[in-house]
């Protein structure tokens, strides 16, 4: 069984380093995907409903993001297509992937997008993922009048005044509250602190409601920020909490930065809890000791106690050789709500598609239900976890209120 992605880095990857084993299994992604061609050819005379993937390929993101990504666009599509593919104005049509794997600068995911546009004629375009390329690609896909699918944006720019573009993920606000919420009423903690980056806007979002909504509570939040840059600068703004003694540290941040303030603990032997949010890779964090009885928010985690989860992890599982992570499996979905509309609208149109993804009823996804309800943002539950023996476990669902 080939294997694609790694269970996990050891105990602190390097960012931008891969183990040898993941570039040998990604040679063949990487060589379909370079230029955006198709993973899922369809014969000349079958129609095709051409979807575009727009997949993050560098450095510790192509194995948390990137891989995942593809390789559940692929599994959806594949699916969909066993039994001759999707009814679409009475005509079954074969749904072909057209990928286009992207470095993270923003200029880079904006080219990649307008060619999936303009060279390859892609009807709709899932991704891309992290917030800070979707809303410029939300902008190109407005303009072109096609819907595109966000599976794990979580900023409300993404899809704010904009007709075409929708995401399957929560929003940052929503994972702020409910962590708050957790961390006051549940946790019983009285003062926490938070450390965000003043160059991402998720890390913003999520770092601004939690400390609205724990201060509304009764407790107390000590805050700090600090401008991008390398890692003394993380190290730097997490040793400014540690004289305020705070119960927890929430750390709003991405996995390379969370590592660096990991690896300060160890090195300074420091005893202090964390609260962590999704930009976290939890399949490298949680192997690492000082992340223990961390705890965190998800869009999905594959040991949720769900029977169509559960049967998702299994196929992928044999497919891939280890569990999904909430890349693959809201992935997943935006393929399958795509489909679900085509089916409706009978067309291609992206007008029509638009009109057809607001309509749906509620999704049975594998991530749980979709319901757009006539918004271009689902109700979507909050997963929470606590990282224990070096894995993520299952806490509970909340809904956001």
């Amino acid at each position: 069984m080939r294997r694609v992605g790694p269970s996990g880095y050891g105990r602190y990857p390097s960012p931008g380093l891969l183990g040898s084993g993941v570039r040998l299994t990604l040679v063949l992604v990487l060589a379909l995907g370079a230029l955006g061609c198709s993973l899922e050819e369809a014969p000349p005379s079958q129609p095709v409903f051409r979807v575009g993937v727009l997949a993050l390929f560098e450095g510790l993101q192509t194995a948390g993001s990137g891989v995942p990504t593809l390789q559940a666009a692929t599994m959806a599509a594949e699916e969909l297509n066993a039994s001759g593919g999707i009814e679409i104005g009475g005509v079954l049509h074969r749904i072909e992937i057209v990928d286009h794997q992207h470095p993270f600068r923003v200029e880079e995911v904006t080219t990649a997008a307008r060619s999936l546009i303009n060279r390859d004629s892609v009807h709709a375009l899932v991704g891309p993922q992290y917030s800070q390329h979707a809303v410029p690609v939300g902008a190109i896909a407005e303009r072109a009048g096609l819907p595109m699918i966000s599976p794990m944006s979580s900023s409300p720019a993404t899809t704010a005044g904009r007709d075409f573009v929708f995401r399957i993920a929560f929003l940052d606000a929503a994972q702020g509250q409910v962590l708050a919420r957790f961390a006051r009423e549940q946790l019983g903690l009285e003062r926490v602190a938070v450390v965000r980056s003043l160059t991402n806007p998720y890390s913003s979002d999520v770092a601004e409601r939690f400390s609205e909504v724990f201060r509304e509570l009764g407790g107390q939040v000590i805050e700090t920020a600090f401008p991008g840059g390398g890692p003394d600068v993380v190290r730097e703004a997490f040793r400014r909490v540690l004289p305020s003694s705070p119960q927890r540290v929430l750390l709003p941040l991405e996995t390379n930065e969370v590592t660096e303030v990991l690896r300060l603990i160890e090195e300074e032997g420091l005893q202090i809890g964390l609260l962590g949010t999704d930009s976290w890779d939890v399949a490298l964090i949680q192997e690492i000791p000082q992340a223990q009885d961390a705890y965190l928010t998800h869009q999905w985690m594959w040991t949720i106690p769900d029977p169509g989860a559960a049967a998702f992890v299994e196929r992928y599982g044999e497919a891939h050789g280890e569990p999904p992570r909430s890349t693959a499996a809201v992935t997943y979905d935006a393929v399958h709500v795509l489909a679900r509309a085509a089916t409706a609208a009978g067309s291609l149109d992206g007008a029509a598609l638009r009109e057809a993804i607001l309509a749906l009823p509620v999704h049975d996804g594998v991530s749980g239900p979709i319901h757009f309800d006539g918004s271009n943002d689902p109700d979507r539950p909050v997963i929470i976890s606590r990282i224990d023996g070096r894995q993520a476990t299952f806490i509970a669902a909340v809904d956001v209120s």
